[in-house]
């Protein structure tokens, strides 16, 4: 018997299988562009790694490019919270007018 699925995780496992795709996508185009420029400029690899000895290592750059997202995905949730916070605060409200009019109702119908 198949389960029903939380919509929620079905738009998450739909979104990760499409940016897995477009990640695989960048490392073919990527790889592609970096044969063609091998065959096309005689040299390149050496200029390339005169270059590189002034530029951060690779493991620098991930390392930056994740502690840079990792910065933006907790930015995000504070918003996150703080949105809730204050929309709490109006549902909440909302909730006790919606409880003090169904009491009245109650008691307007027992009469």
């Amino acid at each position: 018997m198949p389960t029903e699925r939380d919509p929620t995780q079905e738009i998450q496992t739909q979104m990760l299988d499409g940016i897995r795709k477009s990640q695989e996508a960048v490392i073919d185009g990527m790889r592609t562009w970096a044969e063609t420029i091998q065959q096309l400029v005689p040299g390149a690899t050496q200029a390339a790694s005169v270059r590189a000895s002034q530029l951060p290592s690779p493991a620098e750059v991930v390392d930056s490019v994740f502690d840079f997202a990792a910065q933006l995905l907790a930015a995000q949730r504070e918003l996150a919270h703080s949105v809730l916070g204050a929309t709490t605060a109006v549902g909440e409200s909302v909730q006790q007018e919606a409880e003090k009019a169904a009491g009245t109702a109650k008691k307007s119908t027992k009469r």
